[in-house]
């Protein structure tokens, strides 16, 4: 499962759903953490020049919408994928136990996609967050085990949402076609929604000193999100389900709050 914000003991319902069809008395969970996102290495920098009001203020723009991987995230995830199945090229397998740079989970779900990859054993049920910076985490950080199961699919859960207090925290709308936005389609865009979606891409280019290793990695992310990549909406959600109050406000855990946009108001300028 790979998230954005606190994990929570008692995680929704619906996630526990998901989990039914695996025909299994116990179900081990793993979470991976997203790397940094463009909001989160913008507002670091801004704690010694803005003050807390400032910056809250400026968290809440459109622009930090959804905020994609920063370059520095990306690298998170590539060094994650390295970590679970090994550098590229090489024969040698991931850290075993005992390794003080590699924590115990990261060697047993090393283990396990490592199986699931070689065709040995069944493939794990990859859950993400809905916000694109999960979503990339876990698609780069599984990239490996994805190349090699071709039916293999990540499933995006609106329900495994960050709720905060900060603009970041706003999926961007989906598609005409349904599907999580990657490229522009022909509809014409929102400002806000294509700025993300190029911080998206500018930060896969510039992590990779090969550009035609970036072109790669980007075509591929892009097949994964037009074809493998899933929505899990239930009967009556939507697709940012946690932000959708009677009162036009985003409550968290803590009763923060914050304005947010009605889905239909955020597809504005994508014909919706």
């Amino acid at each position: 499962v790979a998230f954005s914000g606190e994990v929570k003991k008692q995680p929704h319902g619906q996630v526990w759903e998901l989990f039914e069809g695996l025909g299994a008395q116990q179900v081990e969970v793993f979470y991976i953490r997203h790397g940094e996102s463009i909001w989160n290495a913008e507002r670091q920098f801004l704690h010694g020049t803005l003050t807390e009001e400032e910056i809250v203020r400026r968290g809440h723009e459109p622009v930090h919408n959804d905020s994609p991987l920063s370059i520095k995230g990306v690298v998170q995830a590539r060094k994650l994928a390295e970590n679970l199945f090994g550098a590229p090229g090489s024969p040698s397998p991931p850290a075993r136990p005992g390794s003080a740079s590699v924590p115990p989970q990261t060697t047993q779900l090393s283990q396990i996609v490592a199986c699931a990859a070689s065709g040995q054993c069944e493939a794990p049920l990859l859950l993400t967050s809905n916000l694109r910076r999960a979503i990339d985490t876990m698609v780069i950080g599984m990239r490996p085990l994805l190349v090699h199961n071709n039916d293999l699919r990540v499933v995006a859960v609106p329900t495994l949402q960050e709720t905060a207090t900060y603009a970041d925290c706003t999926p961007l709308p989906l598609g005409m076609d349904g599907t999580v936005l990657f490229d522009p389609p022909h509809e014409v865009y929102a400002p806000d929604v294509a700025s993300v979606l190029q911080q998206q891409h500018y930060a896969l280019e510039q992590a990779l000193n090969d550009s035609f290793e970036a072109v790669q990695l980007i075509g591929f992310m892009r097949n994964l999100y037009k074809h493998r990549l899933s929505v899990d909406l239930r009967q009556g959600s939507s697709y940012n389900e946690r932000r959708r109050l009677a009162d036009g406000t985003i409550s968290n855990f803590g009763g923060r709050s914050v304005h947010a946009l009605d889905e239909t108001e955020r597809r504005e300028g994508l014909g919706g």
